[in-house]
């Protein structure tokens, strides 16, 4: 067995040993994991995915002694559970705020795969489990980095506009057009402020540029009080 092979035999089996490292493996990887989600101010952080992550341990590890020491059943079945029901806590991490922007998903899926990370090393297979969480890092990390990079420069963005006057936004279309940007989609978002209103624009550029000097053209025209890239 690959586990076995690389940290024994005895650590596979369900001893006061195994028992200890596994719930120190796992905190140790959940609080890693959500260090950085800390970092980035998101809802779940370092205690979260470390209760997640050490939860799914102990579950796995109550499935392998049930199944070791009290009799024939699936120790499976209680880890099927885990990966089906952290789907509670993760949709609660994900909200839609005003402007109709989808916010937190990343952190549910995150939250997900520390789930499973757990089962892992609940389980016994250290290697996978210490891989997963490495893995995990460079996804939410250099990935993240990435994906920015490649977004700020492609030639869709969408943009939250708010306006002085109704009548500004055909004026605005028009600028547009004189930009050398296209509106494929928009949609009025209600302001419970004053007499503004908003606008959300699914805009493409003919000419690639960077999406933040768009947002600083946007700025520029008249009537425009507010623009934000979603």
């Amino acid at each position: 067995m690959l586990g076995s092979s690389i940290m024994g035999y005895d650590m596979i089996q369900l001893t006061e040993l195994s028992v200890v490292t596994r719930i120190l493996l796992s905190t140790f990887c959940g609080c890693a994991l959500g260090m950085e989600r800390s970092r980035k101010l998101r809802a779940a952080g370092a205690r979260t995915y470390a209760l997640v992550c050490l939860g799914a341990t102990i579950v796995m590890m109550t499935g392998q002694f049930l199944g070791c020491y009290v009799g024939q059943t699936d120790i499976a079945r209680l880890g099927a559970q885990v990966i089906s029901g952290i789907g509670f806590i993760g949709a609660g991490t994900i909200i839609v705020t005003g402007y109709h922007k989808v916010k937190g998903v990343t952190t549910a899926a995150g939250l997900w795969a520390a789930a499973c990370m757990g089962l892992a090393i609940g389980a016994g297979f250290y290697f996978g489990g210490i891989v997963t969480c490495l893995s995990i890092l460079f996804i939410i990390t250099l990935l993240d980095r990435v994906q920015c990079k490649f977004v700020a420069n492609g030639n869709r963005l969408r943009l939250f506009v708010v306006f002085e006057q109704p009548w500004d936004v055909q004026q605005i279309i028009q600028r547009f057009h004189e930009n050398e940007m296209i509106v494929d989609d928009f949609e009025m978002i209600p302001i419970k402020s004053e007499d503004m209103f908003g606008v959300m624009f699914l805009i493409k550029s003919l000419k690639r540029r960077p999406h933040e000097k768009i947002v600083e053209i946007l700025k520029s025209f008249q009537g425009v009080v507010m623009v934000e890239e979603m």
